[in-house]
């Protein structure tokens, strides 16, 4: 019913705070009358509920509210999910030390989330790619974390134990990978999820989001992961918008006409980032299988040794002063 643009606090104007308390009463008459809310207007709305000493609901005890309750949990807990350290929450303006009882009933939240997505993923045969692409990667991350083991990597966790603490942390890590990528692929259209270049159609889908996030986001949960990291240059939210603006312009420039476009690497804001595209095939209903060009991943290069044979062997075109792109010699 509102767009994700409408679902932002513009101004601390009268007129401003009338129009989102508007909102906030509609969405909340709505969601407490079991009608389905999009996930920014849940999100919206659920933030508003934690926010407010006046709501006579609590996020944990609404159905709409449990994605963001979990984020909720996820981020205040994340850097040490084994319990141990201390933490604090942002309470009505003010950051308050949690108790050791509000600590313990957080974390039997926490591993009731984790069983619950363990089943979901357990599923190979979602019919909506979002939940088959998800399912995948987070399997496919259990299975490296019991690789040699004859440990059943897909058994519930029973209690959180050292032996068993990477399981949890990447079971609760791909469920928030879930919960970003809804709200990325709710705010654009079809449409916007691709990009032109060299006169091919570049499509971003469910794969290239799932794969960037779970790869190449939120180093500090990926404690043991050799891959390099997205900076604040490629925030979540706007990771579909800044694409689509660089390769417009890398488009626009023709640096790269003539060129192969299924491995690119580009400078943007003093950082060097590498992109693979690859042709693949899907099945588009009374057509049949149709070959298109998929964004495969995106991340920034950061080792030393794969940075020093892309500047042997290419040469730093720069578009503008914050975006160039490495052309082969």
């Amino acid at each position: 019913m509102y767009t994700p643009d409408e679902l932002v606090f513009n101004s601390d104007t009268i007129e401003e705070e009338k129009r989102v308390h508007r909102m906030l009463d509609d969405l909340f008459r709505l969601a407490e009358n079991g009608n389905l809310l999009s996930e920014h207007e849940k999100e919206f709305l659920c933030r508003s509920i934690k926010t407010s000493e006046n709501v006579p609901v609590k996020i944990e005890d609404c159905d709409y509210c449990q994605n963001f309750y979990f984020k909720y949990l996820f981020l205040t807990y994340w850097h040490d999910l084994s319990g141990k350290s201390e933490f604090t929450k942002l309470k009505y303006g003010k950051y308050v030390c949690v108790s050791e009882n509000e600590k313990e009933n957080d974390f039997k939240k926490l591993k009731s989330i984790a069983n619950d997505w363990l089943g979901i993923i357990s599923i190979e045969n979602h019919s909506e790619e979002l939940h088959k692409q998800i399912s995948k990667e987070a399997r496919d991350n259990l299975k490296k974390l019991f690789k040699g083991t004859k440990i059943d990597y897909l058994s519930p966790l029973i209690e959180i134990t050292k032996n068993n603490l990477p399981k949890f942390t990447s079971l609760l890590h791909t469920k928030y990978i879930y919960c970003m990528a809804l709200l990325i692929l709710e705010k654009y259209s079809p449409n916007d999820l691709s990009f032109n270049l060299n006169d091919y159609q570049i499509e971003i889908n469910e794969y290239s989001i799932i794969h960037i996030l779970t790869r190449h986001y939120a180093k500090s949960v990926q404690t043991s992961s050799k891959k390099s990291f997205h900076n604040e240059n490629f925030h979540p939210s706007l990771l579909i918008y800044k694409i689509k603006d660089i390769f417009n312009t890398i488009d626009e420039s023709s640096l790269l006409k003539g060129y192969p476009i299924n491995n690119i690497a580009f400078k943007f804001k003093n950082e060097v980032y590498m992109v693979h595209i690859k042709v693949k095939t899907k099945q588009i209903k009374n057509i049949g299988n149709v070959k298109y060009n998929r964004l495969e991943t995106f991340y920034s290069l950061t080792d030393p040794n794969k940075l020093k044979k892309l500047y042997k062997k290419h040469i730093l075109h720069m578009i503008d002063e914050n975006l160039g792109v490495f052309i082969e010699k």
